[in-house]
């Protein structure tokens, strides 16, 4: 039965992390994230626009005191209150409380700014559309001009989302609503190609794969699994039960690399075959992870970062720690990013830390001017997105001056 009705139209360490834990949950609350249910898409007129256990010589040490900000590359003053940053090559997508801006990620420069109302914290940006989750659905936006290119309302909240697109299918923008509806709409029409209904509530990111045309996703039940879907299509492609406390998958290079616990047991960051979810390596984290925690692969190695602070490079191919760091301090959801020689994360000090990229040493770790909510990174910048301030909400850094005494 589908729920998605359209008209086509042509627009542990346990013992060490219970203390850290409380602080944590003191902190932040976790991110929650089709049956009948009806959708409805609207087109402007006019055309409107291998596992081995943690290595305890690595050094965990705190490092010295935190080095200051020493100058942004540039600073862009939103008029509402940022909810996250994406990149995408050299461009920059700020989303607000009511808007989307898209900036040139190497000077700040505005392209354009888009109302968006009530847009939740799940959206996608690929070469040709901006989609969001909001309060009454979906909103695509066309990304060179910011153009309302479509609409979509669901009858259920609505969750998180994707954009896909498949070497042999149009693109695809994929919905879910948080009862379990997933869709996946023509990108530039909205019109609806597929739908059903997950068995439980999808949770965190989305990731697609454009190569495979596949996406995979976190969902929620009796138990929790990662699932593999044909993003052409929506049929199943494979499902394995992961801890509860789970992040967002990465789909890389052929594996869904995913990090999850269970309760209060130390986590695991496990890489799955992408054709049929066979494991192929798994390696120990020091804490859980919450939805929007992903990791981040660059060159041969995956980079992750659980709730707790401890950031592991892992080797893509066999999952062997390269080295460890714990930051003591709960993060920032969202995985690390690395740009030229360095990782960066932000945590609940306010810190924005800077790791080099060889060997996990801490290079600084200042203070941002207010509460850092959201990191992304271009080939040279880094990008912040913090609330708490009257300017700047979204700042660009390089690297090497953050990392400066």
């Amino acid at each position: 039965m589908s729920f998605w009705t359209a008209t086509s139209h042509r627009r542990s360490r346990r013992r060490r992390s219970r203390a850290r834990r409380a602080r944590w949950l003191a902190g932040i609350g976790a991110v929650l994230v089709v049956g009948a249910v009806s959708v409805a898409v609207a087109v402007p007129r006019g055309g409107e626009a291998a596992s081995t256990r943690r290595d305890r010589s690595v050094n965990t040490a705190r490092p010295a005191p935190p080095a200051r900000f020493v100058g942004k590359a540039w600073a862009h003053t939103a008029l509402d209150e940022p909810q996250g940053v994406l990149v995408d090559g050299t461009t920059a997508a700020l989303l607000g409380s009511r808007s989307v801006t898209l900036l040139d990620g190497r000077d700040g420069a505005v392209h354009w700014q888009a109302p968006v109302d009530a847009p939740n914290p799940w959206w996608a940006l690929d070469r040709d559309t901006v989609l969001v989750s909001t309060e009454a659905g979906f909103v695509a936006l066309d990304r060179a001009t910011g153009d309302l290119r479509w609409r979509a309302s669901a009858s259920e909240a609505s969750g998180p989302v994707g954009l896909v697109d498949p070497p042999d299918a149009d693109p695809l923008a994929l919905v879910t609503t948080t009862a379990g509806g997933i869709a996946g709409l023509d990108a530039a029409t909205g019109a609806t190609r597929w739908s059903g209904r997950l068995p439980g509530s999808p949770r965190g990111l989305l990731a697609t794969d454009d190569a495979s045309g596949t996406v995979a996703l976190v969902s929620s039940a009796a138990d929790t699994r990662l699932r593999v879907l044909d993003a052409r299509s929506g049929a199943p492609a494979w499902e394995t039960p992961v801890g509860a406390r789970a992040g967002s998958p990465l789909v890389t290079d052929g594996t869904v690399v995913l990090g999850a616990a269970h309760l209060e047991l130390a986590g695991e960051v496990t890489a799955y075959e992408l054709a049929d979810g066979a494991p192929r390596w798994s390696a120990p984290s020091l804490g859980a992870f919450q939805p929007g925690l992903v990791p981040t692969r660059a060159g041969d190695a995956v980079y992750v970062v659980d709730e707790l602070g401890e950031v592991v490079a892992l080797d893509a191919a066999t999952g062997a720690p390269r080295w460890r760091r714990d930051l003591e301090e709960a993060v920032v959801m969202g995985g690390p990013v690395v740009v030229g020689d360095t990782v960066v994360v932000t945590d609940y000090a306010r810190e924005v830390v800077v790791l080099d990229r060889a060997s996990g040493r801490v290079r600084a770790r200042p203070l941002a001017g207010g509460v850092p909510i959201a990191l992304a990174g271009t080939d040279r910048l880094v990008l912040v997105a913090q609330r708490l301030v009257t300017d700047g909400q979204l700042s660009a850094f390089r690297p090497h001056e953050l990392s400066q005494p």
